[in-house]
């Protein structure tokens, strides 16, 4: 069984200058509790927020949640598995990172869904107990994130975001570039590139 046939398809997704409160409100119509920070260019995850961290990155801290935005609280970067992951694998992925849910993203790095605990546990119950034990495990230093992928708007490859060959920024967004040339031809027209989803 794969990631494809457990996963919510199309997932409510938010921009990083959405205000806090209207990132709560969609949480709130869509009975979510973790929603992907996408880029505006083709809806690829940049980081994700979750209800908790709203409350531990603003509430908890004194911060006015009203003059905040998602990607003043998101968490960056995402990890991600594929639509043709196994459940196996998926869980495996989120028992490492100690995830409770994540993105899945296409072959052009768009978010096509999201998986949670839940949907892992309703299709194998054999492995849902380890992986919720895993998860929920207070024991040594929080997982460190995989390694984050982005794909380069302009040629299409997917490109390591810490092993980035030239990064740069528009609207609100980071992208990443395999070499110098595509970063370049990026920045003479970047609106090309990053245009709405």
């Amino acid at each position: 069984m794969t990631v494809r046939e457990i996963m919510t398809r199309s997932p409510v997704c938010c921009p990083p200058g959405m205000p806090l409160r209207d990132v709560a409100k969609l949480m709130l119509d869509f009975d979510c509790g973790e929603i992907p920070v996408v880029s505006s260019s083709a809806n690829q995850p940049i980081g994700v927020i979750t209800d908790r961290d709203i409350i531990c990155r603003a509430v908890a801290l004194g911060k006015n949640p009203l003059e905040l935005t998602a990607k003043d609280c998101m968490t960056s970067p995402v990890v991600t598995v594929t639509p043709d992951a196994s459940i196996e694998q998926c869980a495996e992925v989120m028992e490492t990172h100690r995830l409770r849910r994540i993105p899945v993203v296409d072959a052009a790095g768009s978010c096509c869904g999201i998986v949670s605990q839940a949907d892992v546990a309703l299709r194998m119950p054999e492995v849902a107990g380890q992986m919720v034990n895993a998860i929920s495990r207070h024991d040594g230093p929080p997982a460190q994130p995989a390694e984050a992928m982005a794909t380069d708007p302009v040629c299409g490859r997917r490109v390591a975001m810490a092993a980035a060959g030239a990064t740069s920024f528009f609207d609100g967004a980071a992208f990443y570039f395999c070499s110098e040339a595509c970063q370049q031809t990026f920045d003479e027209r970047p609106e090309a590139y990053a245009a709405p989803a």
